[in-house]
């Protein structure tokens, strides 16, 4: 990445639609980018990134509660359990008090691996899954509707952009895959995605050189109407 790699946490506040930088006097989270974050309940955790080539796999705990108070902090974790490959471009969601990542890439390899960190037990482990495994891939997008993580888009160990969408149930460690239709969104990588009610939003992202398409396009997909395969 070019320019200088940031350590700093914003927090928007959306009912002032202000931004504010908290004072944080502990010690912070290397810096890094193309790492994960989700919450669970009030505590947002931070996993892998990687720094000038570095790849990284800790995890660091911010309690959001603590913006309250006087003194905000972060919380470097060290699981009592083997640790996920380091890793860049993945992603990150929350089920059922538990952090779940998908995916990513180091200077190596490309994944399409699960791992879920438990913070009751302090513990990661591998998920074994059924179904067609996604193609490894970095810079793709996750969000949860019900007891499914949606993943879509990214970056092949080729190259190559990509437009699937694909689908993995938490209470049945199975993958889905889903047709491409005329109205999905264009193969991207690097885009945001996120899930309100049973839909999907999809905005921007890094797309072909030659696709013809504005990326002020939101598209949204009601995954209650859309068919799936085993």
């Amino acid at each position: 990445a070019k320019g200088r790699t940031s350590d700093s946490l914003y927090v928007l506040h959306t009912g002032r639609k202000e931004w504010n930088k908290p004072l944080i006097q502990t010690l912070l989270p290397a810096p890094r980018h193309s790492h994960a974050a989700c919450v669970v309940g009030t505590v947002m955790y931070i996993i892998g990134g990687q720094l000038s080539g570095y790849y990284m796999n800790d995890i660091a705990a911010f309690d959001l509660k603590t913006l309250n108070g006087k003194r905000p902090a972060w919380t470097f974790l060290e699981p009592k359990s083997d640790l996920p490959p380091a890793r860049a471009g993945h992603c990150a969601v929350s089920y059922n008090g538990k952090v779940y990542i998908f995916g990513g890439a180091d200077d190596k390899f490309y994944y399409n691996d699960i791992w879920c960190y438990d913070p009751q037990t302090n513990k990661w482990e591998p998920i074994p899954v059924y179904g067609t495994l996604p193609i490894s891939r970095q810079g793709h997008t996750a969000a949860v509707i019900d007891d499914t993580m949606y993943i879509y888009g990214g970056m092949s160990f080729e190259e190559q952009l990509l437009g699937d969408l694909c689908a993995f149930k938490f209470t049945e460690r199975r993958w889905l895959a889903f047709p491409t239709t005329a109205e999905a969104a264009s193969p991207r990588a690097e885009h945001a995605m996120c899930s309100v009610g049973d839909k999907l939003y999809i905005l921007g992202g890094q797309l072909d050189l030659n696709a013809n398409e504005d990326l002020g396009i939101v598209y949204v997909l009601d995954t209650g109407m859309y068919p799936e395969t085993g």
